[in-house]
């Protein structure tokens, strides 16, 4: 199992503290061993203590040397496991940045979907409404044509009778009219390729049954 970088430093740091510890003890043999060494030059100190301080220097380099070498592999260490990390954290923010536009994205589709359900729904109704306006516009242009042009209908403003006499349909500009526009047109082209439909099933019909 690979050890994560926290880990590895802790392990740098108690090593690098050790070293530190030993090459301290060395350089207090190192200045014994010297006085030793002058001492047993002017026969003031014995062959026996110079080398057993001695091999405590060799020991201790031996032991440096070691600690050294591990220093080194767990710097080594700690930088790819760093590396390693940070490439994780960078490949987990990234998963968690396209999941959540995923659903971002999810969502935008699910308003869209729901913005053209609204929109055709209002569509129809609209279109139905114009439908009915203009059927009861020519009702009303029927019934007055029935009398004199200079009567007057009682009851009706001067905007009722432009909009029913003179065909004068004002809609007042909209902020999405381009839209609203565009979804109405397609209701009647929708429409009227359904009207299409059942006038030529209905002439099918008629011609399989030798009524056409």
């Amino acid at each position: 199992m690979n050890k994560k970088s926290n880990q590895i430093q802790n392990e740098l740091d108690q090593t690098t503290k050790r070293l530190d510890e030993l090459t301290e003890m060395r350089d207090r043999l190192n200045n014994n061993l010297q006085t030793l060494q002058s001492g047993f030059v002017d026969g003031k100190a014995s062959l026996d203590n110079l080398q057993t301080e001695q091999s405590k220097l060799t020991t201790l380099d031996s032991s440096i040397k070691a600690l050294e070498a591990k220093q080194s592999e767990l710097r080594d260490a700690f930088q790819k496991a760093s590396l390693s990390e940070s490439r994780q954290n960078l490949l987990d923010t990234a998963r968690a940045a396209a999941l959540e536009a995923e659903t971002l994205f999810n969502q935008a589709l699910e308003i869209r979907r729901e913005l053209d359900n609204k929109t055709g729904e209002l569509a129809e109704k609209f279109c139905d409404r114009l439908f009915s306006f203009h059927a009861k516009k020519r009702e009303y242009m029927k019934l007055r044509g029935q009398l004199e042009p200079t009567t007057k209908t009682p009851g009706l403003s001067n905007d009722v009778v432009l909009l029913l006499e003179k065909n004068h349909l004002n809609f007042p500009p909209i902020r999405f009219g381009l839209s609203v526009d565009s979804s109405i047109r397609t209701i009647e082209a929708e429409r009227e390729k359904s009207e299409l439909a059942k006038r030529q099933a209905e002439k099918a019909r008629q011609m399989s049954s030798g009524r056409y």
